[in-house]
Parts: C-alpha cells; sequence; structure tokens
C-alpha cells in the first residue's frame, strides 16, 4: 500500500508495521477473540508515546548511584504482585474462554493437607475423564470424556481445603459426587455420613435482567478472582499454583495494530483513539459491549460478536 502523508488513507485493518506510517501512532491495539464470540480490544501506549511523555523520574538516591538496588523484601513484593496478576489474568481468559456458566464447590469433610488435597483432586480429574457411573460403579470408558473447568482452591478457616471449579452446562452430580468419593479413598455409592466430601453446584444469576451471556460469564471471573487475591492473602509462597485447570482449553486468538488516527496530534489523541476502536469493534460485528479505561495509558472495550458478524 502507497503509504501518503494523509492519514485517512492509511487502512487501520492492516496489521501494519509502525515504521511504515508517515508519522509515528501513539497507540496500539491488541483484539483478543475467544471461542465463545467475547471479544476485547485493548488499547495500550507505543514506545513513542512513551518516549515524548515519559513518566515523571523518581527522586535521586543521596549516593552516586542513580538505581539503588533494592532490598529482598521488595524484589519479593514485585514478584508477589507480578504472581497475582499472572493469576489473575489466566482465570479470566480460561474462564471466558471456556464460556463457563456453573459453578462447582468441591469440599472435603476432613482436613487434608495441601499435596493430599491436590493428589485427591488430580485423581477427581482423572476419574470423570476416563469413568462413567453405572448401577452404583464407575466403569471404563472407551474414548474419554471431555471435561473442561478451571479452579481456583481455597482455604477454609477450619484449615480444610476446598476448590471452586468454573464448567460448561449442567452437570452429571451423581456421576461427578462418585468421582469425588473414590479420589478421596471411599466408595461411588457413599451416602450420608458415609461420604468422605461434597460437591455443591450454583449457576450464577445474570447481572441484568435479559443481559447477554458475557456478564453471566464475568461475574464467575470476578467470584474466581476474588480467591485468586484471597489465596495470596493467607500464603504468600511464591511459586505455588494458585489454580487448576485443564489442558485443552486452547488460546484466544490474538492480533494486534497500531492506530492511524492516533498519530501525533497532542490532547486530542486519546478521545480520538476511543472513537477508532469502537468504530473498529462496530464494524466487525461488536454492538453489546462495555467499556473502561486507566487514565490516558489503557482502554479496554469488552463485548460480543453479533450472530451474524464474519468475525466469529
Amino acid at each position: 500500500m502507497n503509504m501518503q502523508n494523509n492519514i485517512s488513507e492509511i487502512d487501520e485493518f492492516n496489521r501494519i508495521n509502525g515504521t511504515d506510517l508517515p508519522e509515528k501512532p501513539l497507540y496500539k491495539l491488541k483484539c483478543r477473540q475467544f471461542e465463545t464470540d467475547m471479544t476485547d480490544y485493548i488499547v495500550t501506549p507505543t514506545e513513542f508515546k512513551k518516549s515524548i511523555f515519559p513518566a515523571p523520574m523518581k527522586k535521586k538516591a543521596s549516593n552516586s548511584s542513580l538505581y539503588p538496588e533494592k532490598t529482598d523484601e521488595e524484589k519479593r513484593a514485585e514478584n508477589l504482585k507480578r504472581s497475582i496478576i499472572r493469576a489473575r489474568q489466566k482465570t479470566q481468559i480460561n474462564v471466558r474462554q471456556l464460556g463457563a456458566n456453573h459453578l462447582l464447590t468441591l469440599t472435603t469433610r476432613d482436613v487434608l493437607t495441601d499435596s493430599e488435597f491436590d493428589q485427591a483432586f488430580t485423581k477427581f480429574a482423572r476419574l470423570v475423564r476416563t469413568k462413567k457411573f453405572i448401577n452404583g460403579k464407575l466403569t471404563a470408558v472407551k474414548k474419554k470424556n471431555k471435561w473442561l473447568y478451571h479452579g481456583v482452591p481455597e482455604l477454609q478457616e477450619r484449615g480444610a481445603w476446598h476448590i471452586h471449579i468454573a464448567v460448561v452446562g449442567k452437570q452429571d452430580l451423581n456421576f461427578l459426587r462418585a468421582c469425588w468419593y473414590v479420589a478421596l479413598g471411599g466408595n461411588p455409592d457413599d451416602k450420608g455420613k458415609d461420604t468422605k466430601g461434597q460437591i455443591d453446584v450454583q449457576t450464577r444469576k445474570k447481572r441484568f435482567s435479559g443481559a447477554s451471556k458475557i456478564f453471566k460469564t464475568m461475574q464467575l471471573v470476578k467470584y474466581l478472582t476474588k480467591y485468586i487475591a484471597k489465596s495470596f492473602e493467607r500464603d504468600e509462597t511464591l511459586g505455588k499454583a494458585r489454580y487448576k485447570a485443564s489442558r485443552d482449553i486452547k488460546k484466544p486468538v490474538e492480533w494486534r495494530q497500531y492506530l492511524s488516527q492516533t498519530m501525533y496530534d497532542g490532547k486530542d489523541a486519546f478521545v480520538n483513539m476511543m472513537k477508532e476502536v469502537i468504530d473498529i469493534a462496530k464494524s466487525q460485528g461488536v454492538n453489546d459491549f462495555e467499556i473502561f479505561n486507566v487514565g490516558t495509558d489503557v482502554f479496554v472495550l469488552r463485548g460480543m460478536f453479533d450472530k451474524n458478524s464474519l468475525f466469529r
């Protein structure tokens, strides 16, 4: 494409390289498309914007070093913060990719250690994939069951672990409970006081009357990420797994581009950027959406593709 000085001739839908532009853009767009027709348009500053609008410099240290070495406590705090962000982000992406709309809670009667609970849950997930429940017994299946989930463990005040799991659609509770009983060392047909644990299920209500499924799934996201934060409050051990998820969950499709209407044009760049992203989203069939921003550094449009959209 012949790049002229007139930015209106730039095709903003091409994944163009910023070096080909007649002027440098201030913002870049990342679009994340989920299998459930949900989509995010995430805008962040380019390196060019950061260079012409640098962040305020911190006061220099009294000694000769411009970058004094951080203490072990400061490094640990930063690593912990990054771990929380990664765990919350992975939870959000997986739950939205699944389009989860039901929540399971797996509990135990006895107080298990971390490793004991992990082993029990690993066995439970394997049983769900490889067994079926017939006449009070678990029998092997020829072809593995497809069971996708994303779960977040939580430590109760009494010292026992349980786990909240986001899943899709109605679940066969009799089958799942039989698998959980066996994973805990019991029998698939245990009843009442003989059971070594329990599974409860609930459906998250829609946030707004008549709202689309995006709000239902986002409620589950908020619910689970809340427990991610609580897990770090109770145990700040770095490197510890904060969630459990199926390996079969695919990554959402992502693409990136620079925004042609955010060339260096001063104070109106942020407003122009928002208008351009909204126009791009609507042109791709996204009409049910919500927007939010963090100052002039981050802008997010979150929505769903219409059923007739070519981008689904």
